[in-house]
């Protein structure tokens, strides 16, 4: 698999946002994909839906070639309500 160079997320846990790096290692031109679940997002909010909803707009600040991610992770805490 080609290695995919995407930006680096480290800066947004200071705001609340965090991301956990799984299938990604470092190199001399800085970080990449390295296969697989790359990436975990996480964000705090006021409630549950608030903190789902900034954890999706997190991943909108994260590019990277062939970049996938799911949409239905939490939807169970829209539907509740």
């Amino acid at each position: 698999m080609d290695e995919k160079h995407w930006v680096s997320c480290d800066w947004v846990r200071s705001i609340g946002y965090y991301c956990f790096h799984a299938g990604t290692k470092r190199t001399e031109e800085g970080i990449v994909t390295n296969g697989g679940r790359v990436l975990g997002v996480t964000a705090l909010g006021a409630d549950l839906r608030q903190a789902r909803k900034n954890a999706y707009t997190a991943t909108e600040w994260i590019q990277f070639n062939n970049k996938y991610m799911r949409s239905d992770i939490g939807k169970a805490i829209d539907d509740a309500q």
